[in-house]
Formats: structure tokens, C-alpha cells, sequence
């Protein structure tokens, strides 16, 4: 009798375990079709078991969990879309979003829900630096029509294997290779520069996690920090973010110092679990934090705030969900008021934490975050906007920190357009400035960049350097995710 039970309960316990997790970003691919494959299974199996009459209504009610989920989150999603039009402004201004479909952004930007939009090699595909200059342009008209500020345009543009909008932008060799041999400055202003053209005003990058010994890629197969950290040196790595983050903001950029409080200590892959550093505040601020503060203090670089528990700060909450953290050590001791940025909600730690993104969207808020980032799978949002909407009306959102991350966004608005902003490396001519925060530079005049940086440049194509062989990498970034 038992062996005639054993197949179906184990199919069972498989519908039921996988259809909870249909929405998990790992199997985003499969997202729109798993409610269907999920009834066909259940329903094959339901009748050919139909004899076990309580095995078989269990399949059917398993196999219906992705409808359910998908039901949910459709509801969720037309919550958000029919609040309180000033309310989803207000809140949503702290969302940095990724998206798979052109239309579903737009309809977020016409309704001011967003506050910036995340753009990748999938957004990119098939499209000339016109078209991708236009769509950008046009997000920040509706934007100044709607009479908010303009749009955060976010990517991950580092160089090396994590260069997300090449060959549009010239595809450079990683940092920590082009210092050897070629000035910082020289590396940040051409990147700059192309990032500017397509009106890209927010880059995450540089790097400033410390390259320390018995970093396993193997065990890191999306984070492979190896590849992308500067140096072992806190002060050497400092002094490279400086260079890079002034030279960006010469053009109107922000440059993103992640991922603090650091991973190089860190063991897991935090795009999967959650890191923990084991290691005393005190000896972090003589060695992984002095990057971090040194440029934050020079520059107004942007700080990215990772998924890694430090124990002796907080023992339960990563430090992008933790208020002892932002605002007790960042705010607090070292009187940062910059803006602070989570990494990818969609990763592993947050996703899969339980509340989902919409509990840890309303612990961000609280912990002093100002910018949430949900960068691959943009469905997300609905689902952390829905909550906060939801804390918001009952009453359970601190609108106190919530207003002091406003007036901080606030300033950095009022410094990206009001300061001087003029490269001082190559003469390059200014366009409609209202396209994009920042000056919008007219295509690059390849003569002037070979010359500064010996380089062979095809804007709507890549970048290959004489004395550089190693830009020659493959784009998008092989072995890390897209995130």
C-alpha cells in the first residue's frame, strides 16, 4: 500500500515546494508559464491517482499555488496603480527599478512611481546610443511634466567583465588593470563621458571592497570579487575611488562606492545568501572602511549598503535593513548625510527573507536608507510598494526618517544642478540639458579621446586600447549575474 502512495506524496511535496517559490527571481524565466505547467501536472496526476481520493485533491490544491501567487501579485500591482497619486510620488521616489518591458517603466514614470530606472545589457539590445539617448530622454520629459525632479538612470558600468551597457559605452579593461599603466582620472573621464552622452547620470562603481587573501571565485560565482576588487591596500584603494569620483563629478555623475561594509572578509555569495562578517567594528574602521569613509568625506559619491551582517553592530538584520547600522554608524558616528543605496533586492538574502521585499522595503526605509534598488526582476516593486503603502496608512512607516531621506535627495538634486559641472578634460559641446541630469554632451570626438587616452573609440561600438590588450574582455559580464 505505501509504495503505491510513495510516488504521489513525493510529487506532492515537489508541487508543493516549488509552486511557493514560483515567483522567486531564480525562476523568473519560467514566471509567466509555471501556473499553467503547474495545472497540467496537477491535473494529469490528480486523475491518474483519483482513486486516492484525498492525494488527489491535495495535487489539484498544490498545482494551483502558482495561480495563486501570480493572482496575489497581480492584485498587489493594481493596488499600487489606483493609490493615492501623492502618496505613490512621495514613496516611490525611493525606488531605483529594473525592467524586461518598455511599456510597464513608462507607465510607472507617468505616474511618478519611481525615482530612478535601472538600465542593462537587456535594455540595450538591438538598439543604437540614439535610440537608447531618446528612450532616456523621454522618460525625463514626462518626468518634468509631471514637475519631478528628474530621474536617477542607473547602471553597472565598472569595466572589465561587469560592463553593462557595451559596446554602447567603449568597453574598457577593469580598473584595476587600466591603473597600472594609465592615470585614474583619465579611465573615469572617458567612461564618464559616454555614460553622460546617453544621459546615464548614476554609475554603480568603483569597487572598493579590499582584495584579500583566500577570495574563492568558486564559492563567489556571481560576486567573483577577485576579478573586480582594486587592492589589499585601504589606502591605495581610497585613493583610486577619490580620483575616479572626482573625475565624475567634473561631469555631473555620481559614482557608487559598494558594497559597504564590505565583502572582502565575506565567504558567501550575498546574490545568493546572506554574508556575516566576523570581525570587530574596531579593526573594520583601520581597514575595509577607510575607502569608504575617505571618499565619502571628498567626494559626493553615493554608498551602496549590502546584504552582509556585521554581528557586533546587529545580530539580526543585514546591513541594508539595519538602522543601527545607517543610521546609528553611518549617520550618526561618522555624520554621513550622503545618499545611501541598497544593493539588488532581488537578491537572495532579501528575497528570500521572510516579509519578502516588502517587509525589508519598510526596514530599509526606517534604517535611514534613501534609495531601494530592485534592479533584476522589476516585478518586485509592486510588491514592496504595496507594503509600504500599507505601513504608510496604518501608521507603521517613520515618517521621520522618511522625511530626513527626502530633504537628502532633495540636497543632492539641488547640487547636481546647481554646481559647476563642466569637464575639464575635453572640450565637448552641450545639448538640451533637460534630457538628463547633467550635462548631455554631443557624440564624442574620437581625435580629442585618442589623444588623452591612446585609445580607438566607436561610441556605437567598443573600445580597444593599443597599450591595454586586456579591454578585449567579453561583454556582459561571463559568471556574474546581471544584478
Amino acid at each position: 500500500m505505501w509504495k503505491r502512495r510513495l510516488l504521489p506524496t513525493l510529487l506532492l511535496l515537489a508541487l508543493t515546494g516549488v509552486g511557493l517559490h514560483a515567483r522567486t527571481p531564480y525562476l523568473l524565466a519560467w514566471r509567466a508559464a509555471l501556473p499553467w505547467i503547474f495545472l497540467g501536472i496537477g491535473g494529469l496526476a490528480a486523475w491518474k491517482y483519483r482513486r486516492l481520493r484525498v492525494t488527489a485533491l491535495l495535487l489539484l490544491l498544490a498545482s494551483s499555488i502558482p495561480s495563486a501567487l501570480q493572482y496575489r501579485a497581480t492584485t498587489q500591482k493594481e493596488g499600487v496603480l489606483v493609490s493615492d497619486p501623492q502618496i505613490l510620488q512621495r514613496l516611490g521616489r525611493h525606488f531605483i527599478v529594473g525592467y524586461r518591458n518598455d511599456a510597464e517603466i513608462e507607465s510607472l514614470v507617468k505616474r511618478g512611481a519611481i525615482g530612478g530606472i535601472f538600465i542593462t545589457q537587456r535594455n540595450i539590445q538591438g538598439k543604437s546610443a540614439a535610440q537608447v539617448r531618446a528612450e532616456i530622454a523621454h522618460w525625463q520629459n514626462i518626468q518634468a511634466s509631471l514637475g519631478l525632479p528628474p530621474l536617477y538612470i542607473a547602471t553597472d558600468q565598472e569595466g572589465g567583465r561587469v560592463s553593462r551597457l557595451s559596446p554602447l559605452v567603449p568597453a574598457l579593461p577593469s580598473l584595476a588593470e587600466w591603473r597600472k599603466l594609465r592615470p585614474v582620472s583619465e579611465y573615469a573621464a572617458l567612461q564618464a563621458a559616454s555614460l553622460v552622452d546617453l544621459g546615464v547620470n548614476l554609475n554603480f562603481s568603483p569597487v572598493v571592497d579590499l582584495k584579500l587573501p583566500g577570495q574563492a571565485d568558486f564559492l563567489q560565482p556571481h560576486t567573483r570579487l577577485s576579478e573586480r576588487a582594486l587592492s589589499g591596500d585601504p589606502e591605495e584603494v581610497a585613493a583610486v575611488a577619490a580620483d575616479y569620483c572626482a573625475a565624475f563629478d567634473r561631469f555631473g555623475l555620481r559614482c557608487t562606492l559598494k558594497h559597504f561594509p564590505g565583502l572582502g572578509r565575506v565567504r558567501a555569495d550575498t546574490h545568493l545568501s546572506e554574508g556575516e562578517l566576523n570581525v570587530s567594528p574596531a579593526q573594520l574602521e583601520k581597514e575595509d572602511w577607510i575607502p569608504f569613509r575617505q571618499v565619502l568625506q571628498s567626494t559626493p559619491a553615493f554608498l551602496m549598503i549590502g546584504h552582509v551582517r556585521v554581528p557586533e553592530l546587529d545580530p539580526d538584520a543585514p546591513a541594508s535593513l539595519s538602522r543601527p547600522i545607517v543610521q546609528g554608524l553611518i549617520r550618526e558616528t561618522w555624520g554621513h548625510e550622503g545618499i545611501v543605496v541598497t544593493d539588488d533586492f532581488t537578491m537572495g538574502p532579501i528575497a528570500g527573507r521572510s516579509g519578502g521585499v516588502g517587509r525589508a522595503a519598510v526596514d530599509a526605509i526606517d534604517a535611514g536608507v534613501d534609495l531601494i534598488l530592485i534592479s533584476y526582476d522589476g516585478e518586485l516593486y509592486y510588491e514592496a510598494m504595496a507594503e509600504l503603502l500599507s505601513s504608510h496608512a496604518q501608521g507603521n512607516l517613520d515618517v521621520a526618517m522618511l522625511r530626513k531621506s527626502d530633504a537628502r535627495l532633495g540636497a543632492d538634486f539641488d547640487r547636481r544642478t546647481g554646481g559647476d559641472q563642466s569637464p575639464d578634460l575635453f572640450d565637448l559641446g552641450v545639448a538640451d540639458r533637460n534630457a538628463a541630469v547633467g550635462p548631455i554632451i554631443s557624440p564624442l570626438q574620437g581625435a580629442e579621446i585618442r589623444h588623452a587616452v591612446g585609445q580607438t573609440v566607436d561610441h556605437d561600438g567598443t573600445a580597444c586600447g593599443q597599450t591595454l590588450p586586456t579591454c578585449a574582455l567579453p561583454v556582459p559580464g561571463a559568471g556574474i549575474r546581471d544584478m
